[in-house]
């Protein structure tokens, strides 16, 4: 089994969205995502290929994976894994990836 590696922004994502979800649904759906994203990170880690560039939000040579209504940014050319960020699709995703180191 490959592997994978959540960056400390990404961690971040994830405790923000684990936050928002246990506040505004419930922990049991904050849970529920967290596990879908991290089935999806193990995913990415078997068949990096899955996701695709969007080149219209970043020239870094990043991949984008959708786990709705999240995407999962991400470096297919490394191992082990490196999940970059994971941010809500209707975020202004473009200036959050120039903003942050990757």
């Amino acid at each position: 089994m490959k592997s994978f590696v959540v960056s400390p922004n990404a961690a971040d994502d994830l405790n923000s969205i684990w936050l928002y979800l246990a506040e505004n649904a419930s922990e049991e759906i904050a849970d529920q995502t967290l596990q879908r994203l991290a089935r999806s990170f193990a995913d990415l880690a078997e068949t990096p290929i899955l996701g695709h560039r969007r080149t219209d939000l970043t020239s870094l040579p990043l991949h984008f994976f959708y786990v709705r209504p999240y995407m999962i940014i991400y470096q297919n050319d490394r191992s082990p894994l490196p999940i970059h960020a994971v941010l809500h699709a209707a975020r202004d995703v473009q200036k959050l990836l120039r903003d942050r180191p990757t």
